[in-house]
């Protein structure tokens, strides 16, 4: 409880090492669990409940990176391992679509503030690669070169785009969100 500090509640049977994600309306838990994702309600947060449990594609085990879409519809995952994005329908248990990177190793990715965008980060330590994909079809969009791989994000309303690269000489970036100038 934020109000006296003590636990609420356990959650059963999630590994230590679980990937969690909030949904932006609060009303759900997402976790990784084993080759599939599970959803639980947690509107009682005493009593957290596993609404769902949805198969991840290719049965890959563990995402990287595991996020709801702005409006808590959909779940994106990205496994670093097999370079792959996999959005998938809630309410459905549908794949809406699953794309694989063709980079040497796929980095950050993060969804744009209206949901209808997903950026990724990919490529290797000398030269990386900012792609936009379109959330409902997973379509890539506009590419751009970039130094190396590193941090992703958007700002002012979603209006840019703000990547990081750069080991030896850090350094961020801000573009166009729309078209990557």
């Amino acid at each position: 409880s934020m109000r006296t500090g003590k636990r609420l509640t356990l959650m059963p049977d999630l590994p230590f090492s679980a990937q969690l994600a909030w949904s932006p309306n609060g009303r759900q838990l997402a976790a990784d669990f084993g080759p599939s994702i599970q959803i639980w309600d947690v509107t009682r947060p005493d009593h957290p409940a596993l609404s769902e449990s949805i198969p991840t594609v290719h049965g890959v085990p563990r995402p990287d990176y595991l996020l709801f879409s702005p409006d808590s519809r959909r779940i994106l995952t990205a496994e670093t391992e097999d370079r792959r994005l996999t959005m998938t329908d809630i309410a459905r248990h549908h794949v809406q679509w699953s794309v694989q990177i063709n980079d040497l190793t796929l980095g950050q990715v993060a969804f744009s503030p209206n949901g209808n965008t997903v950026a990724v980060n990919s490529g290797d330590p000398g030269q990386g690669h900012l792609t936009l994909y379109r959330s409902a079809t997973g379509k890539t969009g506009p590419t751009a070169p970039i130094q190396s791989i590193g941090g992703i994000g958007y700002l002012h309303g979603g209006q840019w785009l703000v990547a990081t690269a750069g080991q030896s000489a850090p350094a961020a970036q801000l573009y166009d969100a729309a078209n990557l100038q």
